[in-house]
C-alpha cells in the first residue's frame, strides 16, 4: 500500500498502473487502473501481496 501511495504522490492519481502478482503460475493476478483505482481495488481485497510488481504509466 505504502508503495502505491508515493506513485500517486510522485505521478498523481490519475496516472495508469498495474500490479502484477504470480506471474506466469497458475495463480497469476494483474491489477490495472489508475493508481486511485488500483489503491481502492486493493483495499477491498482480503489477500495479502507480498511480491508483487508495479508498473506506473505517467498521466499525459
Amino acid at each position: 500500500m505504502k508503495t502505491i501511495e508515493i506513485c500517486a504522490e510522485i505521478f498523481g492519481e490519475n496516472a495508469k498502473t498495474c500490479l502484477a502478482r504470480e506471474i506466469t503460475k497458475k495463480f497469476e493476478e494483474f491489477i490495472r487502473g489508475t493508481i486511485k483505482e488500483v489503491l481502492e481495488n486493493i483495499e477491498n481485497k482480503d489477500n495479502h501481496f507480498d511480491e508483487f510488481v508495479v508498473l506506473v504509466y505517467p498521466a499525459e
